[in-house]
């Protein structure tokens, strides 16, 4: 059933997750949404978000998740170098996941990162492998949709590009960087909320999918090309460079009949 004005959670309302709590609020949402500092959660009180200062080393009971109470749909933005708990990032998440509302819907923001490199096209119906099993983020999918199952919907996420956020500010004057025909996998801010709203919207659950931009441009020639739109030393990239994995939108776009609105290319297009 779909909730005509939802509650909506944010856990961690950092570079992606406060441009999306304040795009709910311009919506009329009622949202909440955590920090790890109570500076920063004060900051957002400030802005009508109702602010919560809680990080997965503090902690699970009733009283320190009661930002989760009467909550409708839970959006769960913490990557696992944050988890900074005695639990594993999966187990983690898992345990905050058992305190919420039978109701609540859930959406896991995932990286494109699970798809290993070695494969040309990255898509949803991808099967892991047990290197794959492995990694954090693999095993969070796993049990959040083995507890949740048609309550979750995955989002994963290519590179983030956005405000103050572009991945040559890293590469730029760098030297023999691998890989350099291999396709770019962005997707900018403006994008990930959209893809977010459209979820919501389209009352998608249970339902695993990419988001990264469509288009075709290699490594090098991006790279370089927004090193001299941005006046960077031009980074270098090794001669014998090998292909790797396409991060496919085809199921956003078809599915979601999302339209991805903001270009990740900054410089000129000749």
């Amino acid at each position: 059933m779909k909730i005509k004005n939802p509650k909506i959670a944010i856990v961690g309302c950092g570079w992606m997750g406060l441009p999306l709590a304040i795009s709910f609020l311009n919506d009329s949402y009622s949202v909440t949404g955590t920090s790890t500092t109570v500076e920063k959660a004060n900051r957002l009180n400030q802005l009508g978000i109702e602010g919560f200062c809680w990080k997965f080393s503090d902690g699970y009971s009733k009283s320190q998740l009661s930002f989760l109470n009467e909550v409708d749909l839970l959006i769960l933005n913490i990557p696992p170098s944050k988890a900074g708990s005695e639990l594993t990032y999966s187990k983690a998440l898992l345990e905050l996941s058992t305190f919420l509302p039978d109701r609540c819907k859930v959406i896991f923001i995932s990286s494109t990162g699970v798809y290993p490199d070695s494969i040309a096209d990255a898509s949803e119906g991808y099967q892991w492998t047990d290197s794959d099993l492995l990694k954090e983020t693999v095993q969070a999918e796993i049990l959040l949709t083995e507890f949740l199952n048609e309550r979750l919907t995955v989002l994963r996420l290519a590179g983030l590009i956005g405000p103050n956020r572009h991945p040559i500010n890293s590469l730029a004057s760098k030297t023999n960087i691998p890989n350099g025909n291999s396709p770019v996998n962005l997707i900018h801010l403006d994008d990930v909320i959209g893809l977010i709203k459209q979820i919501i919207s389209f009352q998608f659950w249970g339902e695993v999918v990419n988001g990264c931009y469509p288009i075709e441009v290699t490594r090098q020639e991006y790279y370089q090309k927004s090193a001299a739109h941005f006046n960077l030393q031009q980074p270098e990239f090794l001669s014998s460079s090998q292909q790797t994995k396409r991060v496919s939108s085809k199921k956003s776009i078809d599915l979601l009949n999302y339209t991805y609105k903001h270009s990740i290319i900054s410089y000129p297009i000749s």
